[in-house]
């Protein structure tokens, strides 16, 4: 028989046996749901990072197409003779010219970035660009379309997240990558961006400056209308009863001063403009745009060159218009035209302060090499269409200066772009058109009009911009 003792002994000894069984179970349990959780989570950690990442390549190689663009493209700069180097094309045949035939798409493969550490180590890239038939402005110029693919590795096994909606978002690729349709060997994500860039001209405010702007009348006035549209036109012309709030006013600078009525926006480079009665539109104390300066004309073009005070120019067709080099103009620029629309282009590379006239079925461009002085009635536009009289200054000698002073004793329709030029203008009086320059100064009761139709219409394309973006998904 077992004594009692014992039998007591033995049954606390099989309980405590049981309950440590029970506890090791039980912290086994937990620590195996931790590690579950925590893998778990550390796995939708990565695919996240990777996905991210995926966005991050696609955006980065879509920002060197527009670096490439801006490179190549834009007319005020000389086509560079290394123009889509690394890139392949469609049709085997890269563009030799500003043009992307349409159906030519244009193909790069920049270079894979590899890092170490945990997580995804590889990021590549394809970008893609082409000049959609029918995507232009209405001026004619052509958009172009950037499409850009980011794929990046998937680090870990080949486990979907438990998260349905997150695997839904990502789309990561186990077997097959489904943006590009083709099996993986390992697990990877690919994102896609889709871009429209469209062409800048050079007139798309009032006035823009990349230094100091003083108009200090308060009688002084700015806003806009349209030549093109007779809501906002009579007969093209400005009427301040169809005046519309388009009459930006910008500077690179935070040096402005306006004194009369804005009835725009305006941009200033750190600037103090705070809201006021007189400033119709919106305030930007941040902004900036680049202002480059027209490259010289090439001197092939251009027929003459002597020391010629008066010159009657015959314009030619507006596909190939007549072109005609000065050394300064001191006497009076006659600039004729016939029955049907004509074109000149008349390069001056010294001063010019004698008198402009241009017929009205004529548009010209007049290209400044040094200094202009004018008064309104001897620069004389007959269509009074800003359009059709654009002068383009061209950069000084290393050192320096050069000045355009106009005085508002007449009316003055002109498109003015001097990015390297101070620009100063006295008496009052009206300006319909629109100004760049390096500075702007006004004494007197100046009348600024923009004529929103030279945003599409007048100049060449100087830059490139990002009008949209998308992310494609299929």
């Amino acid at each position: 028989m077992i004594p009692n003792s014992t039998r007591r002994s033995a049954q606390a000894t099989g309980s405590t046996l049981l309950v440590a069984m029970l506890t090791i179970s039980t912290l086994s349990l937990a620590t195996a749901g931790f590690i579950l959780t925590i893998t778990s989570r550390s796995r939708v950690a990565f695919h996240s990072a990777s996905w991210q990442q995926a966005s991050m390549a696609a955006e980065s190689a879509a920002s060197l197409a527009v670096v490439e663009i801006r490179r190549v493209l834009p007319e005020i700069v000389s086509l560079p003779t290394n123009g889509w180097t690394g890139w392949t094309s469609s049709t085997g045949v890269i563009p030799t010219s500003r043009l992307i035939p349409g159906g030519t798409v244009l193909s790069l493969v920049p270079a894979p970035l590899v890092n170490g550490g945990e997580g995804n180590t590889t990021q590549t890239a394809l970008v893609k660009l082409d000049a959609p038939t029918g995507m232009l402005d209405s001026g004619g110029h052509q958009w172009l379309r950037v499409r850009a693919q980011g794929t990046t590795l998937v680090p870990g096994q080949r486990q979907i997240s438990p998260d349905k909606l997150d695997n839904r978002l990502r789309r990561l690729g186990f077997v097959r990558d489904a943006t590009l349709g083709v099996l993986v060997t390992k697990p990877q994500v690919t994102r896609t961006l889709e871009m429209i860039v469209r062409p800048v001209l050079p007139f798309q405010a009032a006035i823009l400056t990349g230094e100091e702007m003083d108009v200090d009348d308060r009688r002084s006035l700015v806003d806009s209308f349209d030549s093109s549209n007779p809501l906002y036109s009579t007969s093209g012309e400005y009427d301040s009863g169809k005046r519309k709030a388009g009459g930006t006013v910008l500077t690179n600078s935070s040096d402005f001063t306006f004194a009369g009525d804005i009835h725009g926006d305006v941009g200033t480079n750190g600037g103090a403009v705070a809201p006021a009665a007189r400033i119709r539109g919106k305030i930007d104390n941040g902004f900036y745009q680049p202002t480059p300066v027209i490259a010289q004309p090439t001197s092939s073009g251009f027929a003459g060159g002597g020391i010629l005070s008066t010159l009657t120019a015959a314009a030619g067709t507006l596909a190939t218009p007549a072109c005609y080099k000065l050394n300064a103009l001191t006497g009076t620029l006659r600039i004729t035209g016939g029955s049907q629309p004509g074109a000149v282009e008349v390069w001056v590379t010294g001063d010019i302060t004698g008198n402009i006239q241009v017929d009205a079925n004529v548009q010209a461009k007049v290209y400044v090499g040094g200094n202009l002085r004018m008064n309104g009635n001897s620069l004389r536009n007959d269509s009074r269409r800003a359009k059709n009289l654009q002068l383009y200054a061209l950069a000084p000698p290393a050192g320096q200066t050069r000045r355009i002073e106009l005085s508002l004793s007449d009316d003055i329709h002109a498109a003015i772009y001097a990015p390297a030029h101070a620009v100063e203008f006295t008496g009052n009086g009206d300006f319909m058109g629109s100004i760049v320059a390096k500075s702007l100064e006004a004494r007197g009761k100046a009348r600024f009009h923009f004529d929103e139709a030279l945003k599409h219409t007048a100049g060449p394309i100087i830059d490139y911009k990002v009008a949209s973006w998308i992310e494609v998904v299929r």
